[in-house]
């Protein structure tokens, strides 16, 4: 990406990806220094730019690093204008998106370029906790709190149910 070229589009965002949304640190200055950003999703004709920072696993997003991206590529220098330019998005966000049920396309390209996105995440441990599979589990012996007969205020345990502890016999013992 061309320096010039990326301040020249009229909408211009920085996007965040990471497990946490939140910046490690708030920097009041952009730093100095090299700036890199991980990549960018562009369209000359529509007008539309989007430098992107990833961070994955316990990486944090560093505020002075995207602050200096957004500065040295897209011209944003004051506090405000970053903010509103600043889209910052969960890994799990993206699996939301990606696994909603009604998320369908029609591409079958683009279909198997996500189903490898939401791979990779997973790769990195991104999952979403879909509940709990109750078929799988096994049985437990059961018990019961009960009242007993004319008592209603009482409650008890009733182990009946249980089996006997076993009796243990070591050999050569008189126990």
């Amino acid at each position: 990406m061309d320096k010039h070229q990326a301040r020249q589009f009229s909408q211009k965002y920085v996007l965040t990806l990471a497990t946490q949304r939140e910046f490690e640190s708030e920097a009041s200055q952009a730093g100095d220094g090299d700036s890199i950003p991980d990549a960018w999703i562009y369209d000359d004709k529509q007008g539309y730019c989007f430098l992107i920072e990833a961070k994955v696993g316990g990486n944090p997003l560093n505020a002075e690093q995207v602050k200096r991206h957004a500065k040295i590529w897209l011209g944003l220098v004051d506090d405000e204008n970053f903010k509103r330019q600043l889209i910052s998005l969960a890994w799990t966000d993206v699996l939301k998106t990606v696994e909603q049920p009604g998320f369908i396309t029609t591409d079958r390209q683009e279909h198997l370029l996500l189903q490898e996105l939401a791979g990779l995440l997973g790769f990195f441990r991104y999952r979403l906790f879909k509940g709990f599979e109750f078929s799988q589990l096994i049985d437990v012996s059961s018990f019961s709190l009960m009242n007993q007969a004319g008592r209603e205020d009482k409650v008890f345990l009733d182990f009946s149910c249980l089996q006997e502890v076993p009796d243990f016999r070591f050999g050569n013992s008189a126990f």
